[in-house]
């Protein structure tokens, strides 16, 4: 993702480097799976929307924000 002027550090034009990683709710989803329907309780794990996503400058490797994991999952779009 690129941003204008990091907050901490204010280089500007800065790309951010993503992490993601799973954390309970990803876990939950995994769980949920398991019992629905097992062959496909994996999908959460390989799926970015369902692992919490963080933001990082690649200047000062402060964290510049994050995504919550499914925060995407019932937004109505307007536009």
């Amino acid at each position: 993702m690129f941003i204008g002027t990091c907050p901490h550090c204010q280089h500007s034009g800065v790309t951010t480097r993503i992490k993601t990683y799973p954390v309970f709710e990803t876990w939950l989803a995994c769980g949920l799976l398991l019992l629905v329907f097992w062959p496909v309780c994996w999908v959460p794990l390989v799926t970015d929307t369902c692992k919490k996503t963080e933001h990082v400058c690649t200047q000062c490797e402060e964290m510049i924000g994050d995504v919550s994991p499914l925060s995407d999952c019932c937004v109505k779009r307007m536009g």
